[in-house]
């Protein structure tokens, strides 16, 4: 696969800059540039413009060479396959380093509302560097907003790819945040326990004892680390486990609302019909292996 830096130098050659505007508002500049030892380059952060009651996201991703970011008070080196994360208007700035010949680098500066307000709810993309190297989803995402589809320059659903990159960016931070072997442990402690109990009623206070936590620590902390809702989570099981014993033609609904929890036969069906869009004698009608 090519690495970014190849791709924007054969598509854009040195240097690169666009903006497309939104029908639902605001809109996307896009830049690619390289600076040099002789260039001027340093930004103020409260001299970009902007208002701060509608603020701009700024996001620029080194991909050969360094900058450097600051931000209360603190300087960051940003190398390649590294990025800063900016509020415009906000009190940093950013700038090549001296001791670096040349800085290539990709920058996206987004002013849709709704974007802004998404990415601004997380503390990490609030004037921070982050460290996503280029295989990263959510850079790949982010990259691919200057890659058209096809020989039109329009063609492409920026908005939508905007939208992606924003998720994609959202999911990353949630996975540094939250490392999987933590989550992966969580996980797979409820799991044991609600496949030990499948026959009866498991509250989440009683599944919160068992972890040593009060209902509402242990449904923050759920909620927190694993993106679900612990009642979310334990249904989901049951509603797994309900679709095994389906294929199991001998036991009736009823007797498999019984095993997996369900207070009777018409609670399985209703969950069934909300969270798989069929009752469960359509499921087996639709999978008559099992």
């Amino acid at each position: 696969m090519k690495t970014l830096l190849t791709r924007f130098e054969n598509q854009f050659g040195a240097s690169s800059l666009r903006h497309f505007s939104f029908a639902t508002g605001g809109g996307i500049s896009l830049g690619y540039e390289t600076v040099t030892a002789t260039d001027v380059y340093r930004w103020d952060g409260l001299r970009r413009g902007g208002d701060p009651r509608q603020p701009h996201w700024l996001l620029q991703y080194s991909l050969a060479g360094w900058g450097e970011f600051e931000a209360d008070g603190v300087r960051h080196l940003v190398p390649a396959g590294q990025a800063f994360s900016a509020r415009i208007p906000s009190r940093h700035r950013y700038a090549k380093d001296p001791a670096c010949g040349r800085w290539t680098f990709f920058w996206i500066m987004v002013s849709h509302p709704y974007v802004v307000s998404r990415v601004f709810r997380h503390g990490e993309l609030m004037n921070g560097v982050l460290a996503p190297g280029e295989e990263v989803p959510a850079v790949q995402a982010l990259a691919a907003l200057f890659f058209p589809v096809g020989a039109d320059p329009y063609a492409y659903d920026r908005e939508g790819g905007l939208f992606l990159a924003m998720l994609e960016l959202e999911r990353w931070v949630f996975a540094v945040r939250h490392p999987a072997g933590g989550r992966d442990r969580m996980m797979e402690f409820v799991r044991k326990w609600v496949l030990k109990r499948l026959d009866h009623f498991l509250s989440v206070e009683e599944l919160a004892a068992a972890y040593g936590m009060t209902r509402s620590n242990f449904s923050h902390h759920f909620r927190q680390v694993t993106g679900q809702t612990p009642a979310g989570f334990i249904r989901d099981l049951r509603l797994r486990e309900a679709i095994r014993l389906l294929g199991r033609k001998t036991l009736s609904v009823k007797e498999v609302a019984a095993r997996t929890g369900f207070s009777d036969a018409n609670h399985l069906c209703r969950c069934f019909r909300v969270h798989r869009h069929m009752s469960p004698g359509m499921y087996r009608r639709l999978h008559p292996g099992g």
